[in-house]
């Protein structure tokens, strides 16, 4: 059965994609399961089985998220792009969409959409990677400490880069220094002999450079 994009928007299921039914605080995915296989998706992975419908080519799952991570996971240790993570307080999706439209000029390359830089968005943007990409330019936001760590597991970047630390989404932090704590666990998840780069003019590079 060919598989073509993952998909958690049964909106943008096009022909054999696969459906993640994913259920957040505001909407179950299990709930568009038909919809999904009326835009002809070829699998949906779903935690409960939508006995009414007649298309049986749906996967259980205890939790459809943390599959899809495991998923991605599992990817990322069978290919060979080279994946580049920025984070930081601003500038993020700007500068993943200039560095990946000036990477395509010379290689073949992949950029996660919009701004899919959280939970949902990050496994999503990792398992639509094409195995021949070159490079694969990835983009890891957070709404509080541990997030970026989470994230940036995942991915394992090759390069990863902070562009600022600042009181951007600061809500659930007392100050910008533990911003800046935040911004530089993706450092620890960089894979070894991989490379960092920081923003020299940043209020905080040579705090994050020490880390």
């Amino acid at each position: 059965m060919p598989l073509n994009l993952a998909r958690i928007n049964s909106k943008e299921v096009r022909q054999n994609d696969f459906f993640f039914a994913i259920k957040g605080k505001k909407n179950d995915g299990n709930r568009f399961v038909d919809h999904a296989f009326k835009n002809k998706a070829s699998i949906a992975v779903v935690n409960r089985i939508q006995k009414k419908l007649r298309v049986n080519r749906q996967i259980k799952v205890g939790n459809t998220l943390k599959f899809l991570t495991n998923v991605s996971k599992i990817f990322r240790t069978n290919i060979s792009t080279n994946l580049i993570a920025i984070t930081g307080s601003c500038g993020k999706t700007t500068l993943k969409e200039l560095l990946g439209e000036t990477l395509k000029k010379i290689s073949k390359v992949s950029i996660s959409p919009r701004s899919y830089n959280n939970k949902f968005g990050v496994p999503l943007s990792l398992l639509n990677l094409k195995e021949n990409d070159d490079f694969g330019v990835l983009e890891v936001g957070m709404d509080k400490k541990g997030e970026i760590d989470y994230l940036s597991s995942v991915i394992q970047p090759d390069v990863s880069v902070i562009t600022n630390v600042n009181f951007a989404h600061a809500k659930n932090f007392k100050n910008i220094k533990q911003i800046a704590i935040a911004k530089s666990e993706i450092i620890q998840n960089t894979k070894q002999g991989g490379f960092v780069v920081l923003n020299a003019d940043d209020n905080f590079f040579n705090f994050i450079k020490l880390w």
